[in-house]
């Protein structure tokens, strides 16, 4: 917004007055410290992404190349997103140290519902990357033993377990 009061589209960044960033004490490192807020919150919109494709690409499971795919997003998306969860708390936990005093305690920081819902998305990224990983190393007694008898029941009716054999 400029001092006429006209509002501008949405833009990458914040746009603070010198002024403002003067008050700091340190105007230099409060616009590395936007720069770094501004790769921060595009790092959000990266990791959706990733999430949707990898929810996408989940849905055709029944080839292991589509299955090789997903986790490898999965993969990328949980690390990305551990990433955005731990700076995400940096900023609430050293905002919350820091807010107060520098405002005489007219301000005060609380936990809110952004950083919950990270923190959930986290936990279910890792959740799905471990479960898309039981498939692809074949462990948890999904192998080849049991895809044979599991297409052996489609066949024939005959109901006998499957035959254990170390490899």
């Amino acid at each position: 917004m400029d001092p006429d009061g006209l509002c501008y589209g949405p833009s990458v960044g914040y746009q603070i007055p010198d002024s403002i960033l003067n008050i700091t004490g340190y105007p230099a490192l409060a616009k590395a410290v936007l720069k770094g807020v501004t790769a921060l919150l595009i790092l959000h919109p990266i990791v959706a992404a990733l999430s949707f494709i990898g929810a996408v690409t989940s849905l055709f499971l029944s080839t292991h190349t589509m299955l090789i795919i997903s986790l490898i997003f999965t993969i990328v998306n949980t690390f990305l997103s551990s990433i955005v969860l731990a700076a995400d708390l940096a900023i609430v936990i050293v905002a919350r140290n820091r807010v107060p005093g520098l405002t005489g305690g007219n301000f005060d920081i609380e936990w809110g519902d952004a950083l919950w819902l990270v923190l959930v998305g986290v936990v279910l990224s890792w959740l799905g990357m471990i479960l898309l990983c039981i498939p692809v190393c074949g462990c948890c007694g999904v192998s080849d033993v049991y895809n044979a008898w599991e297409a052996k029941q489609f066949r024939s009716e005959s109901s006998d377990p499957p035959q254990m054999t170390e490899r």
